[in-house]
């Protein structure tokens, strides 16, 4: 059976913050949103932030998969990527510890053809998201995570049962 595929992006606007008190400026500009925080007592040090996909479950009768998951972010040296998750409604369902704090970051998730569709009614109402947890590490000098976007990349394979 034929295998098509689908790439979509979401601009770095979009992104959100888990615990906004913990940040001290937030700008959304025209190339993303540029996110600066400084250190303090645990938990303060960290925060998660979030940036939907879109998502494709079900398109011309036809099952979808995720194959790829890729996001650009710029940060300072005060701060460091430090978890990646990506989550199906309640669902998690990719993780992985990391330690990044190079200044450009252009990370592509592989998925092994993770199937979205066929899981009833009440789950196609829900999205991906991709959820980042970043350390801020200076308690004088903020962090800076600036937002570019992530994309994803579906396969559309087989018919609808």
């Amino acid at each position: 059976m034929k295998h098509h595929t689908a790439s979509y992006w979401t601009h770095g606007v979009n992104a959100i913050s888990e615990f906004p008190e913990r940040t001290i400026n937030v700008r959304r500009t025209g190339y993303g949103t540029i996110i600066q925080q400084i250190k303090g007592n645990f938990p303060i040090h960290n925060n998660w932030f979030h940036l939907p996909l879109h998502t494709v479950v079900i398109e011309d009768q036809k099952h979808s998969f995720v194959h790829e998951v890729i996001f650009r972010l710029r940060l300072n040296e005060y701060v460091a990527l430090k978890e990646i998750h990506i989550r199906y409604g309640h669902e998690l369902i990719y993780s992985a510890n990391v330690d990044i704090s190079r200044p450009d970051v252009d990370e592509l998730i592989h998925l092994s053809e993770l199937e979205l569709s066929g899981i009833g009614p009440k789950k196609l109402q829900n999205g991906l998201v991709l959820c980042l947890r970043f350390e801020f590490l200076d308690a004088l000098y903020p962090g800076e995570v600036i937002f570019y976007g992530a994309g994803i990349r579906y396969g559309l394979g087989g018919g609808v049962n």
